[in-house]
């Protein structure tokens, strides 16, 4: 059978509510990191997205596949971190070598690391759960019908970026919760006390049960009428206290009284 997925379009709202979501994490950590560095902030369509051809790491920040964040780093990305930080872009990338050390790789490091960790956060209270070895996304997402979206930080040519299922977004207008159901009265705290009048309902059809004061779960009611469906049992003011189902060795005249079912 074909993998049925949600329907989503990105919707324009959503794209702004993550750019605005994220700017702020991103300043924060350029005042802390290259206050005078120049970074550009994106956010479109995950349909859209053309991967960088040097290749790069993808790393997968939620529950499952289909509902986790999925960061992609660019290879080099690190490396442009650490020019940038150390103000080494005036220098031929024939020289890093003569330029870089152990410290500034490390630096670079935590400096990259500080940033996917901060936009991840902002994004989502589950990014931090790492899946190991997960791959790459799954291609639906991809695909427009997904309502996916990517958000892209980048810097001399190298970027960071994170695919965002349309279900996590920041924007996102999710349902408002259902109220909740009022719990179901048991049987025998229905009648303690009481005298109540039941009724079985079939359909649009109503029968009178009596007057009962005692009745308990097991009980068998005879039918004034041969019927061939279960049957739900109501007190006053559609009160569920119990459903039956059918004594077929009474010839569908009587119902035996079993606990109702939790809605």
């Amino acid at each position: 059978m074909p993998e049925v997925h949600p329907f989503a379009l990105l919707k324009q709202r959503e794209v702004d509510a993550c750019v605005a979501s994220t700017q702020e994490t991103l300043h924060a950590w350029k005042q802390g990191w290259c206050p005078a560095a120049a970074f550009e902030l994106e956010c479109f369509p995950a349909c859209d997205t053309n991967m960088e051809p040097d290749g790069g790491h993808w790393s997968a920040h939620g529950a499952t596949p289909d509902a986790a964040l999925w960061q992609w780093r660019s290879q080099g990305f690190d490396k442009q971190i650490e020019r940038t930080i150390f103000n080494l872009d005036h220098i031929s990338r024939n020289q890093d070598r003569h330029a870089s050390s152990d410290i500034a790789e490390h630096i670079a490091r935590e400096a990259s690391n500080d940033l996917s960790s901060s936009l991840l956060r902002r994004l989502s209270s589950s990014a931090a759960i790492l899946q190991a070895d997960a791959g790459s996304p799954p291609a639906w997402l991809f695909r427009r019908s997904a309502g996916a979206a990517w958000l892209k930080v980048s810097t001399g040519g190298k970027s960071l970026g994170i695919l965002i299922p349309n279900a996590l977004l920041p924007g996102r207008t999710r349902p408002a919760a259902p109220a909740a159901r009022e719990p179901v009265v048991p049987l025998a705290q229905a009648l303690t006390g009481t005298t109540a009048h039941l009724r079985a309902e079939l359909g649009q059809v109503q029968m009178s049960l009596g007057q009962l004061t005692s009745l308990e779960i097991g009980d068998v009611i005879t039918l004034p009428i041969g019927i061939d469906q279960p049957l739900r049992i109501f007190a006053g003011k559609r009160r569920l206290v119990g459903q039956a189902y059918l004594g077929k060795q009474d010839g569908h005249r009587a119902v035996e009284m079993l606990a109702a079912d939790k809605e």
